[in-house]
């Protein structure tokens, strides 16, 4: 499919258990800005009547974070293809608050599907706190979890212990269990570039080839065979995986830790914080936050 840029992004063409009776939903993948881990970019993947439908990639311009160190931190973790990121975009790109609803008009209710979803989820989570700003309403649920239901660990299978999910890792869950997908071009290389938009339809898969293996015709009756279960974020909560709640109190990020030597680029850092800032100033003031001109 060809690409077309739209805004900040380029198109490829709350109850607990509470999963849709149909086989609509939406797969995403985040990639993180280093050491902070705030989201950089964004792979989502629509599903509709079981079948991928459409596929998204959003980059997000991280508050704090200048070009040259962002630049560093993407090299690190590279993307196997797509649009490079340059400082030229990096820098035209939204801020993920801003972005958000056409990511809300997109999702539209579907519940949002993730591999290891509460690591992706406290870092989208954070990139909102980054802001100050209310966290946005989702359903979600996580493939993770539903392959080590599906498919339990074998003590015969090789082990990749330096994936998250070990045998249920993407990439090995799209050789093993789905390879006619024919995604990852066969594997990927330790510590090689990630795809979001790649990864987030692997996590498609995921849904999609669980539901085949138990005889699922959709969402609700695959929760049902498995005891899959969703998880809920509200604007001021977010439900644990013991079906509790924790309330959101606000705080701020910081700046990359590298910029301490660098004096100007954290100045200028710590400005872009104040000026982004979507909450009542005084909570930067609690965390010593340095006033707009004043020396950090």
């Amino acid at each position: 499919m060809a690409a077309t840029g739209v805004g900040g992004s380029i198109a490829i063409t709350p109850e607990l258990n509470r999963i849709d009776d149909m086989m609509d939903f939406v797969a995403a993948d985040l990639e993180y800005s280093g050491q902070r881990m705030l989201p950089l970019q964004l792979g989502l993947v629509e599903v509709r009547a079981g079948v991928v439908s459409a596929r998204h990639m959003l980059w997000f311009r991280v508050v704090g974070h200048p070009w040259p160190w962002v630049g560093i931190s993407h090299q690190s973790t590279g993307l196997k293809r797509g649009p490079a990121l340059d400082q030229e975009a990096y820098e035209g790109a939204p801020f993920l608050v801003d972005a958000w609803p056409s990511v809300d008009e997109l999702v539209a209710g579907r519940l949002l599907v993730l591999h290891s979803a509460g690591l992706d989820m406290a870092r989208l989570r954070a990139g909102f706190d980054a802001h100050g700003t209310s966290w946005p309403r989702l359903r979600y649920a996580c493939t993770l979890q539903l392959a080590r239901r599906v498919w339990p660990r074998s003590t015969t299978s090789r082990s990749y212990p330096w994936q998250a999910g070990g045998e249920h890792a993407l990439l090995h869950l799209a050789s093993r269990r789905f390879p006619e997908a024919g995604l990852f071009d066969g594997g990927r290389l330790l510590g090689g570039g990630h795809d979001p938009v790649e990864d987030a339809e692997a996590v498609a898969h995921v849904v999609l080839t669980a539901a085949q293996q138990v005889g699922a015709a959709d969402l609700a009756e695959l929760a049902t065979r498995t005891g899959w279960q969703e998880r809920t974020v509200e604007p001021d909560r977010y439900q644990t995986t013991k079906g509790g709640w924790i309330d959101r109190v606000p705080a701020p990020q910081g700046p990359p830790r590298g910029l301490a030597f660098h004096r100007a680029a954290l100045q200028a850092a710590y400005e872009e914080i104040r000026r982004e800032w979507r909450a009542d100033q005084r909570i930067l003031d609690e965390h010593r936050y340095p006033d707009l001109g004043e020396d950090p």
